[in-house]
């Protein structure tokens, strides 16, 4: 897409340092659902290295589709809205995840037709764990996208940004944090309070490298059992663990703590 080959995007991966490690092929006649870890403040390593960076992407991950899903209310902000529709985003409601999802090659319909499609497990929840040099999961809880996984055959596919968490700093305002528990429950998003690079609106230049596993095919089911859902989320939780222990020393030598999944 044009707006994703702007020179604006080489000079924000220029800032962070930003790099894209592929470690397997995904065949274009699949659908994935890429999901991304961690959240941090707006997804900043995801925007360098994969929906910001196309023509690299493009290049290591040949004849797949990009799309980008994000909450419903960043389609209703004029700009924002632009934005992400420049990016290809979809909303994250489950019409749209399944239509991208199921869609087939419309030359041979036996074939899935190379859409990957992004998604942030963790949430805005996550964001409330966000701490330099750390990397904490929503995880444990967070099934749904392995079941969209299973009801819709898209291969599942891990990804880590390393130091993502290092762009801010977040703020310890009490008063914000009620304010968050307030606007997550009704809004399902946080207001970010934050300390930045000698102002709250700029990140600090954290090397972003971001991580692509291997992908984890599955079989399509139409009515998945609890039992496939957990068996899948456990593999899932496996692949992502090994994917970090890989790549922690090269990229997350000062971490004061290895990833955790806190719920």
């Amino acid at each position: 897409m044009w707006f994703s080959s702007l020179p604006v995007w080489r000079h924000f991966r220029h800032y962070f340092h930003a790099h894209l490690i592929k470690t397997a092929d995904l065949p274009a006649d699949k659908n994935y659902i890429l999901s991304c870890h961690p959240h941090g403040v707006y997804l900043l390593g995801m925007f360098a290295n994969v929906t910001g960076n196309r023509s690299v992407f493009y290049n290591l991950y040949p004849g797949l589709h990009l799309r980008l899903a994000t909450l419903p209310i960043n389609f209703r902000i004029p700009g924002w809205r632009e934005f992400f529709l420049s990016l290809g985003g979809i909303g994250v409601d489950r019409k749209s995840l399944e239509y991208v999802l199921k869609e087939r090659d419309p030359k041979d319909k036996s074939k899935a037709a190379g859409n990957i499609l992004t998604l942030v497990v963790g949430g805005a929840e996550e964001f409330e764990y966000m701490q330099p040099k750390t990397m904490d999961l929503v995880l444990e809880k967070r099934k749904g996208f392995v079941k969209l996984a299973l009801t819709t055959g898209a291969s599942l596919v891990p990804l880590i940004t390393f130091n993502e968490n290092d762009t801010w700093k977040p703020s310890t305002s009490e008063t914000l944090k009620k304010i968050n528990a307030v606007t997550k429950k009704m809004f399902h998003f946080v207001l970010p309070a934050l300390e930045g690079n000698g102002n709250p609106l700029t990140p600090f230049p954290a090397r972003l490298v971001t991580v692509l596993g291997a992908p984890i095919h599955v079989e399509q089911t139409s009515n998945p059992t609890d039992e496939q859902i957990n068996d899948l989320h456990k593999r899932y939780i496996k692949e992502l663990t090994e994917l970090y222990d890989t790549y922690k020393d090269d990229f997350f030598k000062d971490r004061i703590r290895d990833m955790r999944l806190v719920k």
